[in-house]
This record gives C-alpha cells, structure tokens and sequence, in this order.
C-alpha cells in the first residue's frame, strides 16, 4: 500500500522529469550534463567488467597452479 511520504516521491520523480525548459540553452545544457553523466557510468561499467574479468583469470590461473602442485607431489 502506498502511503504518503511514496506518493510524495513519486510525484517529485515526476515533476522533475517534466520540467518544461523556458529556452533552448536550458534544454542543451540538462541534456549535456545527462550525456556526461550516462558517458561516465558506461564508461565505468566497461571498466568494472574487465576488472572482473582481468580478477577471474587470476583466480583460475592460482587454483591451476595449486593443483599443478597437488599433482607433483608424491602420494602413496
């Protein structure tokens, strides 16, 4: 159930998505600054998966190698 303090949110997410520019310099200069900022978060979202790609490869190469070492040692 929605309560008051939800409406509110939802009514301010709306308002500021309606915002009506009074000029086009307005209009360029928020949708410069949305450019930028989805620019940054893309960017930083292709960095963040090569991390973990560049993190599981060390992981896989480290248990290879552990088990390269189990492997060689004698057992009886």
């Amino acid at each position: 159930m929605l309560n008051r303090n939800h409406l509110r949110h939802f009514f301010g997410r709306w308002a500021n998505t309606s915002y009506y520019y009074t000029s086009v310099e307005d209009a360029v200069f928020k949708s410069s600054k949305t450019l930028a900022r989805r620019k940054l978060r893309n960017g930083f979202n292709k960095y963040r998966e090569k991390v973990k790609e560049l993190r599981r490869l060390e992981y896989i190469a480290k248990k290879v190698d552990w088990f390269d070492g189990i492997r060689q040692s004698k057992s009886l």
